[in-house]
Order: C-alpha cells, then sequence, then structure tokens
C-alpha cells in the first residue's frame, strides 16, 4: 500500500509546474488588458474633462470681456486640465460659430492617439475623442 502512493507521488511531481507555465500566461495577458482598459476609460474621462473645462473657460471671454480668449488660450487651459496625458499626442479644434461673441457658441474638439501598454489588439494607437459645445454668454 506505501509502494502504490510513493508510485503516485512521483507521477504528480511536476504537475504544478506544468499547470502554472499553461496559465501564468494567459492570467498575465488578461491583467495587462484590465490595466489597457482601466487607461482607457481613465484618460477617456479626462479628455471629456478637458473638454467642458475649456469651453467653459472660452464660454466666459467674449470679444466683448476685458480679457478675450484666443485659440491659444484655450489650449494651454486644456493642457493644464489633462492630467498626465502625454500633449504630443493630443489634437485640439476650437471653432467659434460664427464669432467670438456672446449669443454665439464655442466647440473644443479633442482627439488623443491612445497607445496601449500591451500590443492584444492589433492596433497601434486608440483614437479617443471627446466635444463640448457651449453658448458664449458674456
Amino acid at each position: 500500500m506505501k509502494l502504490r502512493r510513493i508510485l503516485q507521488r512521483r507521477g504528480e511531481r511536476g504537475s504544478s509546474s506544468v499547470e502554472m507555465a499553461l496559465l501564468l500566461p494567459i492570467l498575465l495577458l488578461a491583467t495587462v488588458g484590465i490595466i489597457d482598459f482601466s487607461r482607457i476609460v481613465s484618460a477617456r474621462n479626462m479628455l471629456s474633462n478637458a473638454a467642458r473645462e475649456a469651453t467653459r473657460y472660452a464660454s466666459v471671454r467674449s470679444v466683448d470681456s476685458e480679457d478675450p480668449v484666443t485659440v491659444d488660450m484655450v489650449r494651454n487651459h486644456v493642457l493644464n486640465a489633462i492630467g498626465p496625458l502625454d500633449p504630443q499626442l493630443l489634437t485640439i479644434n476650437t471653432t467659434w460659430t460664427p464669432t467670438n461673441a456672446p449669443g454665439n457658441a464655442v466647440q473644443v474638439n479633442l482627439v488623443y492617439d491612445f497607445a496601449p501598454i500591451a500590443p492584444i489588439m492589433p492596433i497601434a494607437l486608440l483614437e479617443l475623442n471627446a466635444s463640448s459645445t457651449m453658448i458664449i454668454s458674456y
């Protein structure tokens, strides 16, 4: 009886190492995928907030105000609001319809080229968009 148990244990000696070798890449890939997804959600929220903040900034500084807003001022406001995102991967478009006068609309569009840390998806960069439109109040 004892000999049979010893022989059974010898047959199972490397099984946990083999199981770990088979499952570890899958677990690591799933973990990195979850991290990348979280980074995408976070970047999208930061872009949305930056677009909204910049649009609000532009909507209260019309051509009639003491300090009328310019495209560069909106750009600087966006860059201050994006947090840890890379400004080199960000495209900022600001449009006033038709002019920067009270009662007209101002729109800020942001496009960010997100680079995932893992090559799970076959794309190198993922384009994230955020847009905000407000009426210029004064």
